[in-house]
């Protein structure tokens, strides 16, 4: 497909009979340029990834989750008196695309705030007697692995109660996962969900899913992207993309910049403050100092 073509099509999907936003109008702006430094005999390849691609405006996501939670009211006894609306955390307890997708859910839907809790540690024992339903919300799920870890951390108190989990986007690999876990632990789990995908290597898009694999592995190795983002998290072959962040389930073509590459939609890197790289950057400076003593052939002490 003639470039300006592609370009026209891939814009005219993502917007989604939309405005483009903020993010899209940097792709505009740099698209040309990205697929013309893409090595030819790659090219076919790319262009399929990038037509498979998945975007989500935020007017479309709003519309989504408003759209979501009129499904879970659907699913009966699903009231203030006996539902709790959360979160998944992350691991460093800092902001991330399950807690904005939580507020925006919150907000839309105009939730009582007295059943969106930030940390479940608060809920005693005698009120959770009368929780019947715990609703997580989040954008995406790539394999389920870190949903049901966030499940782990109240499995006791989650025997009997209805949990829903609630995405824009899932897979079938997390789908399977997440009822295998709920088989093994004897849990109730209900994902309600806009869209299910298969792993992009397992759609058929291509004449040849093992040559193209090793065509993506190939020109990720060129760009020097790491290994592990090859094919996204956990193998997760996944193509989506977010108006506020891309998954790390993508695969690294789509969202991992490095020395020598600019990918399309780059995923969030935000820099640390230096308070919380201070531990770091000293086991990081004794590490250096003692390669360089042992080059030298001195004591390390």
């Amino acid at each position: 497909m003639e470039l300006k073509k592609l370009m026209e099509y891939c814009i005219n999907k993502w917007n989604r009979k939309t405005e483009s936003d903020e993010r899209i109008k940097k792709v505009e702006e740099y698209f040309e340029k990205w697929f013309s430094n893409i090595p030819e005999k790659y090219k076919p390849m790319v262009e399929i990834l990038i037509k498979n691609l998945e975007y989500y405006p935020r007017r479309i996501v709003n519309e989504y989750l408003k759209d979501l939670h009129k499904e879970l009211l659907k699913k009966g006894n699903i009231s203030e008196e006996n539902t709790i609306y959360v979160f998944i955390k992350s691991k460093r307890g800092i902001t991330n695309s399950s807690i904005d997708y939580w507020v925006e859910y919150k907000s839309l839907n105009i939730l009582n705030s007295n059943i969106c809790f930030e940390d479940m540690c608060l809920i005693t024992d005698e009120q959770w007697k009368y929780i019947d339903n715990i609703v997580f919300i989040d954008d995406f799920c790539g394999t389920g692995n870190t949903f049901t870890k966030e499940i782990e951390k109240f499995k006791v108190k989650y025997i009997g109660k209805k949990i829903f989990f609630i995405t824009i986007e899932t897979t079938e690999e997390s789908l399977k996962n997440i009822e295998n876990y709920k088989k093994d632990n004897n849990l109730l789990i209900i994902p309600l969900y806009i869209s299910v995908k298969k792993k992009v290597f397992e759609q058929n898009l291509f004449t040849d899913d093992e040559l193209a694999k090793q065509s993506l592995v190939n020109l990720s190795n060129e760009y020097k992207i790491p290994e592990n983002c090859h094919f996204g998290y956990d193998d997760s072959q996944s193509l989506v993309a977010f108006y506020n962040n891309t998954p790390n389930n993508t695969i690294g073509l789509i969202r991992y910049d490095t020395n020598n590459y600019k990918s399309l939609f780059p995923r969030k890197n935000d820099k640390k403050p230096y308070w919380q790289t201070m531990k770091k950057n000293k086991k990081e400076r004794q590490s250096e100092n003692y390669n360089n003593k042992k080059r030298k052939g001195e004591k390390y002490e």
